[in-house]
């Protein structure tokens, strides 16, 4: 017969548990107070919890088990408890405590002696860009937000992903002011082409994003990890981000963080070094109401336009970048119920705003293409 080993740890005389109350058991105590100063606690525990699974239980003095449930450190279980810095947090003392939708990835270091509150991270990873669309290529590249109202010095900070051996040093002088952005870009050509208008960045980090999801982090000078996050690529995380040209965007700063609800799909390309702002913002407005239709969309070396109401017409044709510069500009004929072909050779991959402009209309048509190659 075998024998399981189980490890106990006995509770003191007399020790009590307000209402409502939490009590915090800890392996090694003053390891525990050096993190958590002022949150007294039981121990030592005498044993370590397993990194890849264990059960616990609460036995009674009669040998009667109270509670009991194991947890994992792989999905469905949240992973970002196993060695990323956060803990996992009970959502609801009402619910099956051995479901893992009952569960969540609480705050940087937990919130032991306490109910779980809204986290305060000073600084967090505010947008991602982990796999860029062929036709909008600005290298991966994550957004840094500053979440106090004083300015912080990240010289000596460093950015890691899933493999620690993945590190990006921020230089000397490197700060965000108060509520501002700082982007960490892996591709210095693409991103500064694509983002000319970002000045505070820093970079290049010389390891790729993963586009099937992974963590992120970000540690002090002293070492100690003080954010992460882990993202996907599947639901709940937003999956237009995972080649589509969009970014993952952080909903609330508070929230919880490794929760993919608390992320949505950005504009496209993103809002790198700024906030995100609704409507996404472009040079040019696009038309809610179309006389034209325009296809293929995303298109390759040339795009049909087709005028809608049958009827011969001419119109002004101009093609502008998404900073309003014109880069084509021609007079078509409409020849009724067929299309006009417009050629696109000239043009690279990319975002586009289409205008027609008509004898018979005031206001002219705008239309988004997207050119991919």
């Amino acid at each position: 017969m075998i024998h399981k080993h189980y490890h106990d740890f006995i509770f003191p005389v007399s020790t009590l548990i307000p209402a409502n109350g939490h009590l915090v058991i800890a392996e090694e105590p003053v390891k525990f107070q050096l993190q958590h100063p002022g949150i007294s606690c039981l121990g030592p525990l005498g044993f370590s919890l397993n990194n890849k699974q264990e059960t616990l239980k609460l036995v009674g003095r009669h040998d009667d088990t109270i509670c009991s449930f194991t947890y994992y450190d792989s999905i469905p279980w949240l992973t970002a408890a196993d060695g990323y810095g956060r803990t996992l947090e009970f959502e609801n003392s009402g619910n099956n405590i051995n479901d893992p939708e009952n569960w969540f990835t609480g705050c940087m270091g937990g919130s032991p002696g306490s109910a779980y509150s809204p986290c305060e991270d000073e600084l967090v990873i505010s947008e991602i860009n982990y796999n860029s669309a062929d036709w909008a290529d600005a290298g991966d590249w994550v957004e840094l937000k500053n979440t106090t109202a004083t300015t912080l010095n990240l010289s000596g900070w460093k950015f890691s992903d899933s493999d620690i051996q993945h590190l990006y040093t921020l230089p000397s002088g490197s700060n965000i002011l108060p509520g501002e952005f700082m982007v960490l870009y892996s591709d210095a050509q693409n991103f500064a082409t694509t983002f000319p208008w970002v000045n505070n960045k820093s970079g290049p980090f010389t390891f790729g994003l993963s586009g099937s999801g992974e963590a992120l982090r970000l540690y002090d000078p002293s070492g100690k990890l003080r954010f992460s996050v882990i993202y996907d690529d599947e639901s709940p995380w937003p999956t237009e981000p995972d080649g589509q040209g969009y970014t993952l965007e952080l909903a609330d700063v508070g929230g919880v963080m490794c929760d993919g609800n608390n992320w949505f799909a950005g504009c496209l390309q993103g809002s790198p070094g700024g906030p995100y702002v609704y409507p996404c913002h472009t040079a040019v407005d696009e038309t809610e109401v179309s006389e034209f239709i325009v296809f293929p969309n995303p298109a390759n070396s040339q795009l049909f336009i087709l005028n809608q109401s049958n009827e011969d017409e001419i119109a002004e044709i101009q093609i502008m970048d998404t900073y309003g510069r014109l880069l084509l500009e021609k007079k078509m004929n409409f020849p009724g119920k067929n299309p006009a072909r417009l050629q696109l050779d000239l043009l690279s991959t990319g975002i586009y705003f289409l205008k027609i402009q008509t004898e018979n209309k005031d206001i002219p048509e705008i239309h988004k293409v997207v050119i991919s190659r």
